[in-house]
């Protein structure tokens, strides 16, 4: 099996690094509407508070949805 061309080795790891880098940013985003929510809370703004968690509920469900899938696809590619 011969390598790959330089052009395709390079495409296929920037579409990896794009994968990482999108989920990396989403998980950072959640840490930071969770210290923004709790932050609110304990200095009494509730409105802030409630908006920056559901948020942070969203983008952890569309991680969490984002990781069981690419687990199924994952599993189904290399069986």
């Amino acid at each position: 099996m011969e390598p790959l061309p330089w052009r395709l080795r390079s495409r296929r790891k920037v579409t990896q690094a794009r994968g990482r880098k999108l989920e990396h940013d989403m998980i950072e985003w959640i840490v930071i509407l969770l210290i923004v929510a709790a932050i609110a809370s304990l200095l009494g703004f509730r409105g802030v508070a409630g908006v920056s968690a559901g948020i942070a509920k969203v983008l952890i469900f569309i991680v969490l949805i984002g990781l069981l899938l690419m687990l199924i696809f994952g599993v189904l590619v290399f069986a």
